[in-house]
């Protein structure tokens, strides 16, 4: 639902997070909602890592948006256990102007 509302023109939302759910992103949707940057996240125990995972090496770059997978740990369907902190690093990923090599997300691993 969340992708959704934001791949529709004139959402406010520069980035976005989706957290542990089978999606299927629009690049030229997201690019015209003004979205610049997607992290999706999911436990490493989470049914949805895999798709997650896909989805992020598909959409990265297409229509210059910036797209990556985080894990949220060693987890099912849940948060991280510091979830706070790796907010953090997430919401400072989102906001970056210019791609990092690491994802600075605590407890999270970027995956390519």
């Amino acid at each position: 639902m969340a992708a959704d509302v934001a791949m529709h023109a004139g959402s406010s939302w520069r980035g976005l997070i989706l957290i542990g759910a089978k999606v299927k992103l629009d690049a030229r949707k997201l690019e015209s909602a003004g979205v610049k940057r997607v992290l999706l996240a999911s436990g490493d125990f989470d049914m949805s890592r895999e798709e997650m995972r896909r989805e992020a090496r598909r959409m990265d770059g297409q229509q210059g948006i910036r797209v990556r997978y985080e894990s949220l740990g060693r987890v099912g369907h849940a948060f991280a256990p510091d979830m706070d902190g790796w907010m953090q690093g997430a919401l400072a990923w989102l906001s970056a102007e210019q791609d990092q090599t690491n994802s600075g997300i605590a407890g999270g691993s970027a995956a390519r």
